[in-house]
């Protein structure tokens, strides 16, 4: 579980993808490494809660039983698995690639083009943030 620490940084993300948008905001997370295995592009990591209003009704539910009901054999097309390494698991993480990303806060504004997005069952709890963030992110690789 993440705690909140001074020097942690707060973000406004938009996600843009088939002329549909969600907007949350990410935690900036320094211990986050996560990179897209299959093109090495950089991942924002978003809370399955909050992208019901991105995908179409059919993938959201076929991700709900990936993450509820353990059901791994009904991804949806264009849905991919990433392999992630916490403290204390190992686990897949469903992802898509969407058209665009845009972070900001009062001295960034970043706009990344088919930016890899990695969906979580973790909500975050009571946190002002549903996302997180990296480094690769901020370095547009």
């Amino acid at each position: 579980m993440l705690h909140k620490s001074k020097n942690d940084e707060i973000y406004n993300v938009e996600v843009r993808d088939n002329g549909r948008h969600i907007c949350t905001r990410a935690l900036y997370d320094t211990g986050n490494s996560i990179r897209d295995i299959y093109n090495g592009r950089p991942v924002v990591i978003i809370s399955f809660t909050c992208i019901k209003d991105l995908v179409d009704k059919s993938i959201y539910m076929e991700i709900y039983d990936f993450f509820y009901k353990k059901d791994m054999e009904k991804l949806p097309k264009g849905i991919r698995l990433i392999p992630v390494k916490t403290l204390s698991s190992d686990k897949l993480l469903p992802a898509f690639s969407a058209e665009r990303a845009i972070i900001s806060n009062e001295d960034v504004k970043l706009v990344i083009d088919n930016v890899c997005i990695a969906i979580t069952d973790d909500t975050f709890g009571e946190k002002e943030y549903k996302a997180l963030l990296n480094d690769a992110v901020f370095r547009k690789v």
